[in-house]
């Protein structure tokens, strides 16, 4: 089995790290893989290379950039695939690999955003419908989504959860709170409502904290101009775009997440596989199917900052409280997310 997954961009988003986690749970079974970046970031090289995975980059300036038709048959006419598994919806990509013969997989991680995309989704999925063998969804909340845009490919669908490893890490213990966050600043991330919760328990003026974001984006500008008109810059630290988030987790005790919109939200589920008490607000998305449950973290559909507020004080004060979520996030993620599940899952579709 020789198999071809195939991204729009290599850079450190979701998406990519989930395409990297299957890779590198397929590698260990003896599974050839390889990965195929359209254009955009090549940052995931760096991780692709360090897990011995076969990496190429085509270097187009879009997903609509016709050479894309040329150069996916010359690469998959050298490299001989017996299977593909495409990351996320690409049309030229989708068009091009609809006269293939091999096993095909689509494999979607993100929402459908408004009203104003229903109509390129439904194009998309009709398209999907006849190009692939099955398409898989990284939550229920996406995938029923996409069955009510597209309600022909009912049928082919099935949800399938992203791989998460999970750690066991030494904690950094001190006196200090350190409450982390992690993501792409854009608005949508909603890092906004991350630092009025930060300044709300700053000024109870009861505890030790830091707040520390890694990630990287075009809000950062706007978020350091914010802390830095309240005063509050001893109080946070920015990590930017980190290869390896280890250290990150080893020194924060709370995880702190918002979303407008999220399939998923994959830090989330990472920083739980570490054992770290989750809070967090999604409007959109699928991640209390594997949070915010029988303790496992508290995940709401509201951008409320009063309620989540209360919820990390609440973990502040208890340090067992602390320690006892953070266990029970760990669990949820390791019956869900499990890497053999997952794998038997997936190869199932493929055989």
């Amino acid at each position: 089995m020789r198999i071809l997954n195939i991204l729009q961009c290599g850079g450190f988003g979701g998406i990519e790290k989930s395409c990297i986690e299957l890779c590198i749970a397929m590698k260990n079974q003896n599974i050839d893989v390889a990965i195929l970046v359209l254009g955009g970031d090549d940052s995931l090289r760096v991780l692709a290379e360090k897990n011995q995975i076969r990496y190429r980059h085509l270097k187009l300036k879009s997903q609509y950039d016709i050479r894309i038709i040329y150069r996916l048959y010359k690469n998959i006419f050298e490299t001989k695939p017996t299977h593909i598994i495409q990351f996320g919806h690409f049309f030229l990509c989708q068009l091009s690999l609809l006269l293939m013969n091999n096993k095909k997989l689509l494999y979607i991680h993100s929402i459908h955003k408004d009203d104003r995309s229903l109509i390129k989704f439904k194009i998309l999925y009709l398209l999907s419908f006849f190009t692939f063998k099955n398409i898989l969804f990284c939550s229920e909340y996406i995938k029923k989504e996409a069955v009510s845009i597209c309600p022909i490919i009912s049928n082919k669908s099935d949800v399938l959860h992203n791989i998460v490893n999970i750690k066991n890490i030494t904690k950094n213990e001190n006196d200090t709170i350190f409450i982390g966050g992690a993501g792409h600043l854009i608005k949508e991330k909603r890092f906004d409502i991350f630092f009025l919760i930060a300044k709300n328990i700053i000024q109870q003026k009861k505890y030790e904290c830091r707040f520390i974001i890694a990630g990287d984006g075009p809000y950062r500008a706007e978020l350091e101009k914010q802390i830095q008109k309240n005063n509050l810059k001893n109080y946070f630290e920015f990590l930017g775009w980190k290869e390896e988030m280890e250290d990150f987790y080893k020194k924060i005790d709370i995880f702190l997440f918002h979303s407008d919109g999220d399939a998923m939200g994959r830090v989330m589920l990472e920083a739980a596989a570490h054992g770290i008490p989750v809070i967090g607000s999604v409007t959109k998305g699928g991640v209390k199917e594997v949070l915010g449950k029988s303790g496992a973290g508290t995940i709401i559909d509201s951008h409320d900052i009063s309620t989540l507020t209360d919820k990390i004080v609440e973990l502040m004060d208890d340090k067992n409280l602390r320690k006892v979520t953070g266990i029970r996030c760990r669990e949820a993620v390791k019956i869900i997310n499990n890497p053999t599940i997952i794998l038997n899952k997936i190869k199932s579709y493929l055989n």
